[in-house]
């Protein structure tokens, strides 16, 4: 019954969500901060499953809004300090696969919650989709280390 009002929440938490996160990128780094962001918001999604009450609802809407928005931006920051003379491309690929995910995504959900009669291996799938973000993020991250310094 408290589902529908954690959009509120969620929306919320957006609000302030890109100047937040656009400050920690500033002192971490774009990379690092997307990777919390993306850990935080695998956390936000899964809350619900592990705590389904008022709290881990709420929480976990904290979570979701607070990361989603900030994600974007550091995102497409990302993406023009990475490829500055052809940024425009790889924020297009980018804005592609988002998309399709924004298809795919619903669609699987639907599918598992009519076998399951339930959304939570929807959001668990979800927030280890959003792990594998991160783990692609630490790869990337490393080879650009070991490219930029020389060493594996």
């Amino acid at each position: 019954g408290f589902a529908e009002y954690s959009w509120v929440i969620v929306g919320l938490a957006a609000v302030p969500s890109t100047i937040v996160w656009s400050w920690c990128a500033e002192r971490m780094g774009h990379i690092q901060a997307l990777m919390i962001a993306f850990l935080l918001q695998a956390i936000g999604v899964v809350l619900p499953v592990w705590s389904p009450n008022v709290l881990g609802i709420t929480l976990g809407a904290i979570l979701f809004g607070g990361t989603f928005l900030g994600i974007t931006a550091l995102s497409m920051t990302a993406a023009r300090l990475m490829r500055s003379a052809k940024s425009g491309e790889a924020i297009g690929l980018m804005t592609g696969f988002f998309g399709i995910g924004q298809i795919l995504g619903p669609i699987g959900a639907g599918i598992a919650a009519k076998w399951t009669n339930s959304y939570s291996l929807s959001l668990i799938l979800a927030a280890f989709i959003i792990g594998g973000a991160v783990g692609l993020l630490l790869i990337g991250w490393a080879i650009n280390r070991s490219v930029s310094t020389g060493r594996p």
